[in-house]
């Protein structure tokens, strides 16, 4: 094989000849047959099974607010709104964070990574795309049902995971058409 048949001059590539490995030096295949290529798992972008890819992120934040509920009595009608932090900014005026208003901080901050995530292709986002409609149906019916969940920070972490179910599966379409080069 010369170097004009796919092999650059001084690149060393491993071959697989009919289940023995060999090697190329210099643009030529020391054995003389039909050779395949063997790249490694991660030249053929075999997609590594990850939990934490997997696992959807605003999941976390509706186990807290179950926690919050069950846990802390923060079914009160106040419990959302007692005061966490406050400061005073440049201008004078007061600024004071809720729970519900750290609850949703986090949840926007949680809900940007999941868009991240999901502009990936592959297995992995697939399952997140099905673990986050599993979030989505959860916080529908913990909103429905559940005492202490109708509210309206509640309402809005719920948003949260409708806008992650949604996005998500329009942006892995994208990004696989893009991919394929399909229009």
């Amino acid at each position: 094989m010369a170097p004009s048949d796919g092999l650059a001059t001084g690149v060393v590539a491993r071959l697989t000849v009919g289940g023995k490995v060999s090697y190329t030096d210099h643009g030529f295949v020391q054995a003389e047959c039909a050779c395949t290529p063997h790249p490694s798992p991660t030249e053929r972008n075999v997609p590594v099974l990850s939990l934490l890819d997997a696992f959807p992120l605003l999941l976390l934040l509706v186990v807290a607010f179950m926690i919050f509920v069950f846990g802390f009595g923060g079914a009160d009608a106040g419990a959302l709104d007692a005061p966490v932090l406050s400061m005073t900014i440049v201008s004078g005026d007061r600024l004071a964070f809720t729970t519900g208003d750290l609850f949703l901080l986090a949840g926007i901050f949680l809900l940007f990574i999941e868009v991240l995530k999901s502009t990936h292709t592959g297995t992995v986002t697939l399952l997140n795309h099905g673990f986050s409609t599993g979030v989505l149906i959860l916080c529908v019916i913990l909103f429905l049902v559940a005492p202490g969940f109708g509210n309206a920070t509640f309402l809005l972490i719920t948003f949260m995971t409708m806008f992650d179910v949604t996005a998500g599966f329009v942006i892995t379409i994208v990004a696989a058409r893009r991919d394929l080069a399909v229009r």
